[in-house]
């Protein structure tokens, strides 16, 4: 709400002053973050669909006023609007937030306004916004450790989504023909069935043992 109101004043500064309540203003001064919400989930969730029904006001008076409708065009109205429909249904006119189960799943949910490609991400008690990094590095016995390969992905999308993309790097731009791995040791959670990219692309897979990966967590890493 606060994203596309910001932007609407510099696109529309007039018709924003005239419309907009000074209530708005009083209510989102600053981004919301987790430790201005109240504590209380009766009171975070009031003001959360408080906001839904700000929203859904100003978008109305965007969408019913022909003079207006060019707005619709706007890049944040139209996510304000995407985001309003994932986080909100209306029932009898009024905006209830969405129960955790009606909600968009983590890879199609948009998290922030300025960023929508940045999904919500887990790794064991660690929650974030934005992107994981996927790093891949020579393991030859006697020799330097390089990296060899770089991929991002969206933070809510599984580790095991990346790796045929990095069999397929690996054995093609990334890494010459006559020099690609023959074997690819991975993680747990970038285990991948049998008969698929690794057998394409002919790469032997290692995994850690239970034994390492609790160790890897105790040690944090």
């Amino acid at each position: 709400m606060r994203a596309a109101l910001n932007t609407l004043a510099e696109v529309a500064p007039e018709w924003v002053r005239s419309f907009a309540p000074d209530e708005w203003y009083e209510r989102d001064p600053h981004r919301v973050e987790e430790y201005r919400l109240p504590k209380e989930q009766a009171k975070r969730t009031a003001l959360v669909e408080t906001i839904g029904a700000d929203g859904y006001l100003l978008l109305n008076a965007i969408y019913s006023t022909p003079e207006l409708n060019w707005l619709a065009h706007v890049r944040a109205v139209e996510i304000l609007r995407r985001v309003w429909v994932q986080q909100f249904e209306l029932i009898e006119g009024q905006p209830h937030f969405r129960a955790n189960d009606t909600i968009p799943p983590p890879p199609k949910m948009i998290c922030s306004p300025y960023d929508i490609e940045a999904t919500y991400g887990r790794k064991l008690t660690t929650w974030w916004v934005g992107y994981k990094v996927h790093l891949t590095e020579s393991c030859d016995e006697d020799s330097p450790r390089l990296i060899t390969h770089v991929e991002t992905s969206r933070a809510g999308n599984g580790d095991v989504d990346v790796t045929p993309v990095i069999h397929q790097a690996q054995t093609g731009q990334g890494v010459a023909a006559h020099r690609a791995p023959d074997r690819h040791q991975l993680c747990r959670s970038e285990a991948i069935p049998p008969k698929s990219s690794a057998v394409r692309h002919r790469f032997d897979r290692t995994y850690p043992s239970r034994s390492q990966v609790a160790s890897q967590r105790s040690t944090g890493l």
